[in-house]
């Protein structure tokens, strides 16, 4: 498979990440800063992550897997906090084992709370059985929400095993150590690899 495959149609591209087997991003081919760039509120917007979770048969083929179920892999992107970049991109891989667990029993005790601590972070959570309107950056930011609140915002999204997802929004906190780093649900990468 190529290293970049661009999808002018969507507005995006998939590109393999220097760093991880099986890691991929997808990247907006306009111009958008990150999780808080005020386009991505509009309706109009292309669906990013839904483009993001039809790219997993990359993460799949470069696993050399033929049994992959859809609450094994994840996508991500972080908060400003959280983020190396300039340019908005969805991180694509497999979720750690533990992610998945805790979500497997937030979803086995009925879902009852509406919060998951992770890795020491505190997630909302969600189930939906769909990852189109609203978008997930629309669901993510509250309606007064201004520039600086979206900064804080990041969002993972984990197959459900069946059709839906499980999306977790979370907030930086930029004065403590939670860095709004939603890409640490996903398998950890090493470069060379």
């Amino acid at each position: 498979m190529p290293s970049l495959q661009c999808h002018p149609e969507h507005g995006d591209a998939v590109l393999k990440d220097r760093c991880g087997a099986t890691h991929y991003l997808l990247i907006p081919t306009a111009r958008r800063t990150g999780v808080e760039s005020p386009e991505l509120l509009r309706d109009d917007e292309p669906d990013y992550f839904g483009d993001a979770w039809a790219a997993r048969d990359r993460v799949i083929a470069a696993s050399g897997r033929s049994d992959v179920r859809t609450d094994e892999l994840g996508l991500a992107i972080n908060s400003r906090w959280g983020r190396t970049q300039g340019q908005l991109h969805i991180h694509i891989d497999f979720v750690r084992p533990e992610i998945r667990d805790a979500i497997g029993q937030w979803r086995r005790e009925g879902a009852s709370s509406p919060s998951l601590s992770l890795l020491g972070h505190s997630y909302r959570i969600v189930h939906v059985e769909t990852l189109q309107g609203p978008s997930l950056f629309q669901r993510a930011a509250g309606a007064a929400d201004t520039l600086q609140q979206r900064e804080m915002n990041t969002i993972a999204v984990v197959g459900d095993g069946a059709s839906g997802f499980n999306v977790l929004f979370g907030h930086a906190d930029p004065t403590g150590p939670d860095r709004g780093h939603g890409e640490e649900i996903l398998v950890p990468r090493r470069c060379g690899n």
